[in-house]
């Protein structure tokens, strides 16, 4: 059970490293496209709005699923163990 959680966690982390550092290569990339024109402000700007829009909806989503389910199974394998 624990080698489970700490192996979904860990690709959790991976996911996450992974998503950061391909943004920093997007961002990177739009800079050297764009620079700092009042275009790019205006694409930034629209593309912000639904970007937190998803994040905040998939943000809560996961919060308000993962830590019931997640402490549900802690105390199932408490009561198991006996700690």
């Amino acid at each position: 059970m624990k080698k489970s959680i700490i192996k979904t966690f860990s690709s959790v982390v991976l996911i996450t490293v992974v998503s950061k550092c391909l943004g920093l290569i997007r961002e990177m990339v739009f800079a050297s496209q764009y620079g700092t024109a009042f275009t790019a402000d205006a694409f930034q700007v629209a593309i912000k709005i639904p970007t937190q829009l998803v994040d905040i909806v998939l943000g809560s989503a996961i919060v308000s699923t993962f830590i019931p389910i997640f402490n549900e199974l802690m105390q199932k394998d408490r009561k198991r163990t006996g700690k």
